[in-house]
């Protein structure tokens, strides 16, 4: 969802049995996040800043600019959490801590501290700048660069890619995705610079000459989805082009497939 904190405002405090990781589109603001009987920590955000919310703690949003709203872009776990436990009352009014997942005592919790664990995947619970942040090479996808960040122990993370002017990535699938985590998760693309386009296919193909397809153009500050099939990403402006995903899909959750996962992002039609 995307949510407007009106000028001066802020978000009642809550806690909630279900994950949420937030982008900030615009403006400039700060969260607090505690749990009972604990310190709060609050921190800073600004435009391009990434953060998530440690399962059920208490949180506060406020808008830090007194003249102008922020606007913050949010993807969450909540359906499935109220499918699944169908009670209003348990998911917002537990009191179970998960201090595997959050401790109230580390001072730097929020602080953007980095844990590189290998290439293309760091743990953090904050992120400043999705636009400043480097990037490790992918191979596997063809040209460009890539780093999924593991945010605050949760099955939402963060990932960020980018790919050079006049290329193009192979097309890639994801169609296996909802049975290795046991969950349907969407994915969508939020385009941070360059022009481009997707060409897109029906779920079920397997893409070959004379295929139809569908293609999606954009720009900075789109929102795209790919679906469940086949999809590619073209990008034939001069300058790079970077997106970012908040999407179901931490890999130590992934169980069997998680190595070819990690490795390959998906099912992609090589290079002919």
């Amino acid at each position: 969802y995307v949510v407007d904190i009106p000028p001066g405002g802020k978000f009642n405090a809550e806690h909630h049995m279900y994950e949420e990781i937030f982008y900030v589109l615009k403006g400039r603001g700060a969260t607090s996040v505690w749990v009972e009987g604990g310190p709060k920590h609050t921190f800073e955000w600004k435009e391009g800043s990434v953060f998530s919310i440690p399962l059920n703690t208490t949180h506060e949003i406020y808008n830090g600019q007194g003249d102008t709203e922020a606007r913050l872009y949010a993807a969450t776990n909540a359906p499935t959490a109220f499918n699944m436990y169908a009670s209003q009352d348990f998911i917002f009014n537990c009191p179970m801590q998960f201090p595997e997942r959050f401790n109230p005592t580390d001072e730097q919790y929020f602080s953007g501290k980095a844990n590189k664990l290998e290439d293309r995947y760091t743990e953090t619970n904050f992120i400043s700048d999705v636009n400043q942040v480097a990037l490790d090479r992918w191979t596997a996808r063809g040209p460009g660069a890539n780093m999924m960040y593991l945010m605050a122990g949760g099955h939402f993370m963060c990932h960020v890619s980018e790919f050079p002017g006049g290329t193009y990535k192979k097309a890639h699938t994801q169609e296996f995705t909802p049975q290795r985590a046991g969950l349907v998760s969407s994915v969508a693309y939020l385009f941070l610079s360059g022009e481009g386009y997707d060409l897109q296919w029906a779920p079920g193909s397997n893409p070959t000459k004379g295929d139809p397809f569908e293609r999606i153009d954009y720009g900075k500050g789109a929102l795209v989805t790919p679906g469940i099939g086949y999809h590619q990403h073209f990008n034939p402006s001069p300058e790079p082009m970077r997106y970012v995903v908040l999407r179901f899909g931490n890999p130590r959750y992934q169980g069997s497939a998680n190595a070819r996962f990690r490795e390959t992002g998906g099912t992609n039609m090589e290079f002919g």
